[in-house]
Order: structure tokens, then sequence, then C-alpha cells
């Protein structure tokens, strides 16, 4: 892919299908921001790309459709409340299963340095 962005996965550990029925609960957050602010260029694809990383972790990777939040665009407020707000689902999973992990996807337009090419 020809775009700045950053892409970054958090795993706590490897993924395997059937996660929750082992007593392992694993919550995704999802984030694609495809405006990257001012002097960086408009990401196509960000938001539909983490919104295609929860498909396939809710699919395949143990994260449960009520344990997924996705976020497209959000301000610095939002994904800082979303953080607090799945802290305290986390928390509270701690008390009913053996192991809680956390995955985080994150995906936006990078600012580009002076005097450098993306070649």
């Amino acid at each position: 892919m020809n775009s700045k962005l950053i892409a970054l996965i958090f795993l706590c550990a490897g993924v395997t299908v059937g996660a929750q029925d082992s007593g392992l609960r694993r919550f995704g957050m999802f984030v694609g921001s495809n405006d990257g602010g001012k002097e960086r260029i408009t990401l196509a694809w960000a938001a539909s790309d983490a919104n295609a990383v929860m498909n396939v972790l809710q699919e395949v990777g143990g994260v449960s459709a009520r344990d997924a939040l996705l976020l497209t665009d959000p301000d610095a407020r939002e994904l800082s409340e979303s953080f607090t707000q799945m802290a305290e689902a986390i928390d509270a999973a701690k008390i009913l299963n053996r192991r809680v992990e956390f995955v985080f996807y994150y995906i936006r337009a990078l600012r580009r340095a002076r005097n450098t090419s993306w070649r």
C-alpha cells in the first residue's frame, strides 16, 4: 500500500478459535482514522480496514460482538472515553473469567518529515 499510515496491532496472546469456551474472554478496540489532520493526507480505507480486522477477530479470533468496539475518526475525547469504558468492562470481566485479553488496532495517516519521500 502506498499510503502514509500507521497500523498497530497489539495482541496479548495468540489468537485461538473458541476462546470464549475456554475461560478466556477477549476484548477488542478497533480504530480507523481516515482524516489524519491538517498537513496529512486523507486516507481512503483506514475506517474500513479497522472494520475488516474487527470482523476477522469476531469470526476466528475469539472477540465476541458485545466485546468489540469500532471507532471511526474519533477525536481525543472520544478515544479517551472509549479506553475508560473498555477498561471498566475488562475489570468486570476479570471476576468471571480465568483470563481476559485486550486487542487494540489503530490506523491513521502519518505526517511525512520534510525533504523525505515515501518510495
